[in-house]
């Protein structure tokens, strides 16, 4: 009788933390959505690069079950390199195969970079969307927190989010100390495109900011203007970073014979 009673208390108590471990959590993404997902996914579709290389970080790639190809980079994580592809980019997702796997979540990119029609389809049946892009540290760390919530790994994310911060904040705190007359200045090559570059604000004018250089685009109020190259080569920046979207990088950088050519053709 008092093993009896013994495991009827046992019981009681299991029965209520499985529960508890078992409800649905609530996260605000990026786009400022609260989106309520099941606890602990088991199956994630990534369209979000950013978000795919957190959770390799986090060491939970083996809960990725497909990405699209902008989430891989040869030389950043190799545990994506396997994963089944579903389209280039959010863009252009392949819904009938992600609603195939079914997923017990979707992570997209921000914004016009997943259509709202192609999330409409996956809500509808069922499948929770977060939406994260992170081009600065202000949504990094959020993200990161998120994430690390979601596939209960919060004690590495914190690890992960307490290492960022930390170097972070000594970059800031040196640049600081560089007088405005001895910053360079940059032209920033915008997504792989020679005459787009970052304006006022955008993610790139404050991270040459962060850095310690001087956007030559900076007053411009555009986030992603269109300028001449003949404009450039006139404030001839002392430094030119070349970006590319994920999907393009196909580790052949342009040199700067190639550039030079390429500018003067566009001139």
């Amino acid at each position: 009788m008092r093993c009896f009673i013994l495991l009827v208390m046992l019981a009681l108590l299991v029965v209520p933390s499985m529960a508890q471990q078992e409800q649905p959590i609530t996260i605000r993404d990026e786009d400022g959505r609260d989106v309520v997902i099941p606890a602990t996914p088991e199956k994630i579709v990534c369209l979000s690069p950013a978000a795919a290389e957190v959770l390799c970080a986090l060491g939970m790639s083996d809960k990725i079950a497909a990405v699209t190809e902008d989430c891989i980079i040869p030389s950043l994580c190799r545990c994506l390199q396997e994963k089944e592809r579903v389209g280039t980019s959010g863009r252009n997702a392949d819904l009938e195969r992600i609603l195939e796997l079914k997923p017990d979540l979707v992570i997209a990119k921000t914004g016009s970079l997943f259509p709202e029609e192609s999330e409409k389809v996956l809500v509808s049946c069922g499948i929770p969307v977060l939406r994260y892009r992170a081009l600065h540290i202000d949504a990094l760390i959020p993200m990161i927190n998120d994430l690390g919530r979601i596939v209960n790994a919060e004690d590495k994310s914190h690890e992960i989010i307490g290492w960022i911060t930390k170097y972070y904040n000594t970059i800031l705190e040196r640049v600081s100390l560089v007088p405005e007359s001895e910053r360079p200045t940059v032209y920033f090559m915008s997504m792989g495109h020679f005459d787009w570059t970052a304006g006022n604000q955008s993610a790139g004018d404050i991270r040459i900011s962060e850095a310690g250089g001087r956007n030559i685009a900076g007053n411009l109020t555009e986030t992603v203007p269109h300028v001449d190259m003949e404009w450039v080569i006139q404030q001839n920046p002392q430094i030119i970073i070349f970006s590319m979207a994920s999907n393009q990088y196909k580790g052949d950088t342009p040199t700067e014979d190639e550039m030079r050519v390429l500018c003067w053709i566009t001139i």
